[in-house]
């Protein structure tokens, strides 16, 4: 976990057990389709597993309730509301407070710095980040635009209503873009697919692609979006904003549509929510994101383990700074 930050997924241990994890088994030929609800012990036989989809864990030690066994960096993740991100780094999830002594000497370097080009659709900042995470920022929204402008474009598309005989319409696309703007699942969906859009330059000024972990998501589980789907419309809207920010490429065979609804479908399907369980009820959940590790693991209908997602600053659970 040494010089890790950002959101993070914990394995524990949810009772004493002898039956889960001290190492990870994964066998490369399994890995195909994720989320599996097949049980992993042969049937008969309950100490012998059995290679099937997904990954299974077995115990080499007894471990007692609450072990972490494992931690996986998330591949992405977003805030969950407009009062969350003042107060979250977007990068790192360290969380900044004003101070509540005004004159306090910490307050000029508590403050995060907000993206003035990423606002939603009530002029809220999209983006901040910390002075930790100003290298971070420069990369992703000054070096490489597109999720930058894929938000722009969604907030320039909202049209004033008007008497026209398409003002039925003009009134739904308004409130499809809305609900972008208010959804985790949408929002994870655009920086996902920016990231993977964008190019980092070496030392050398060669652009080189930052999307290897793009292999490990396409092989989790698709939630299918059925034509009625809620989800179906903002589909439409995003995949035509991508096409107005990136170019269309001539080696892909899929276009951005298809590929935003996959993208959709596996947030639905693998994404979880951070959470920080030390605020009240009704506001622990400041986020949501991906971990494509722990998302091979296979379903149990008997658990013994469980999952928290947090964020992970300076190697300590949690946010930095408090309000306590």
């Amino acid at each position: 976990l040494q010089e890790q930050n950002g959101a993070i997924a914990f394995l524990s241990a949810r009772s004493n057990t002898s039956n889960i994890v001290g190492k990870a088994e994964k066998e490369e030929h399994i890995m195909g389709s994720s989320n599996s609800n097949s049980n992993s012990n042969n049937p008969g036989n309950d100490d012998e597993p059995v290679s099937s989809a997904g990954i299974f864990v077995t115990v080499d030690r007894h471990l007692s309730e609450g072990t972490m066994v494992l931690s996986c960096g998330s591949e992405g993740f977003v805030l969950e509301s407009p009062e969350v991100r003042r107060h979250y780094c977007s990068y790192c999830g360290c969380c900044y407070r004003p101070p509540t002594n005004p004159s306090s000497p910490s307050s000029s370097s508590s403050l995060l710095v907000f993206c003035p080009d990423c606002r939603d659709c009530h002029g809220n900042p999209m983006v901040g980040y910390c002075s930790d995470c100003t290298d971070d920022h420069t990369l992703h929204h000054v070096e490489n635009l597109v999720e930058c402008r894929v938000l722009q474009c969604l907030r320039a598309s909202i049209t004033p209503p008007n008497n026209s005989d398409d003002s039925d319409e003009i009134a739904i696309t308004n409130h499809c873009i809305r609900e972008i703007f208010g959804s985790s699942v949408a929002l994870l969906t655009i920086k996902l697919l920016s990231r993977k859009s964008e190019a980092r330059k070496t030392d050398s000024g060669r652009a080189v692609s930052e999307s290897s972990w793009w292999d490990d998501f396409e092989l989790l589980y698709e939630h299918p979006l059925p034509p009625d789907s809620p989800y179906s419309a903002i589909v439409v809207l995003l995949a035509a904003a991508m096409d107005a920010v990136v170019p269309a490429s001539a080696s892909s065979a899929y276009t951005h549509e298809q590929v935003v609804r996959s993208t959709v479908g596996r947030v639905l399907g693998c994404s979880h929510a951070i959470v920080d369980p030390s605020l009240p009820l009704g506001k622990q959940t400041l986020g949501r994101a991906v971990y494509a590790g722990h998302s091979f693991f296979n379903h149990s209908c008997a658990p013994n383990a469980y999952l928290s997602s947090t964020f992970l600053v300076n190697n300590k659970q949690g946010p930095a700074i408090s309000d306590d």
